[in-house]
């Protein structure tokens, strides 16, 4: 992946988020993918359910597809399909003491990155949210 034009950065408590920006003006952003970082090394896959259950303002809902101590994957419940038959959806990787949202393309049994566009207001829930979320999120016993 390329170097993003920008780095937005948001820390709340346990969670460092990071936002790699590919565009923007004065009603939007341009996101090549969200990564947060639990700075106490606590798993981050703990949060995975919540997170799932609680970002419901995206263009798809979310649902929790894989969930372990270290590893989960969440996904768009319901791709969006374009008129061509690209499949597009939102996937957050959990591993270890990281996550990363992208929104995905597939197409001719491929998938790849793509950036997504979100209006300000809705970027800057979604980042309280997802440092909420995973910064308060403990370890499952």
């Amino acid at each position: 992946m390329a170097d993003p034009a920008k780095e937005i950065q948001h820390r709340h408590g346990q969670a460092r988020v990071t936002v790699d920006v590919a565009d923007e003006d004065r009603f939007s952003v341009v996101v090549e993918r969200i990564r947060t970082e639990r700075i106490d090394g606590v798993p981050a896959a703990a949060a995975a359910p919540a997170v799932a259950a609680g970002i419901n303002y995206l263009l798809e809902p979310l649902r929790l597809v894989e969930s372990g101590p270290d590893e989960a994957l969440v996904r768009s419940a319901d791709a969006h399909q374009d008129k061509d038959g690209a499949k597009r959806f939102y996937e957050l990787r959990f591993q270890g003491k990281d996550m990363v949202m992208g929104r995905q393309k597939h197409i001719g049994g491929e998938t790849a990155p793509e950036p997504f566009t979100l209006p300000r207001e809705t970027l800057d829930r979604l980042v309280d949210d997802l440092g909420r979320m995973i910064g308060r999120s403990e370890p499952s016993d």
